[in-house]
């Protein structure tokens, strides 16, 4: 039997990218060829780990400005990966000291979706930000946390 996944994920190491800290998974799209599955890959810096799922606990990947002026309003966006074949029903809790926002998200069988979380940027220094993907029944899943700097 060959390899035929219904979702694949990279996972690059946290890096800013264009201005913005990125963290987490990223869908790769994935070629059932014969006994085996083809992945475009593109430029890959060192070693760039890969999962291949027919159905996984959910994945949580989050995009945030690298910086921003003391005390702006920024939005964290959080995108919500569900590989599995059952509907998702969670809240998203936003981890950052001093702050406090929840949504509640659905996400669909074998989809993601993005919400965005507000938050205002440290008077100096820098702010860990994070989020966590409550599930119902208690199981739970963390993000990777992102850097906002204050120059």
């Amino acid at each position: 039997p060959g390899v035929h996944p219904r979702a694949v994920f990279a996972f690059p190491a946290t890096a800013t990218v264009g201005g913005r800290m990125r963290s987490g998974p990223q869908p790769l799209a994935a070629e059932t060829a014969g006994d085996g599955c083809r992945i475009a890959l593109g430029t890959v810096d060192g070693a760039l780990p890969v999962l291949l799922t027919g159905g996984c606990a959910p994945l949580l990947a989050l995009d945030l400005p690298a910086s921003a002026a003391a005390g702006a309003a920024v939005e964290l966006a959080a995108t919500c990966h569900n590989p599995g074949p059952a509907a998702l029903t969670a809240t998203l809790a936003l981890l950052a000291t001093g702050h406090n926002a929840e949504v509640a998200v659905t996400v669909p069988p074998w989809s993601a979706t993005s919400v965005r979380l507000p938050l205002t940027a440290p008077a100096a220094g820098r702010l860990a930000v994070g989020a966590e993907l409550r599930i119902a029944g208690g199981a739970a899943v963390r993000a990777i946390p992102v850097d906002l700097t204050v120059p």
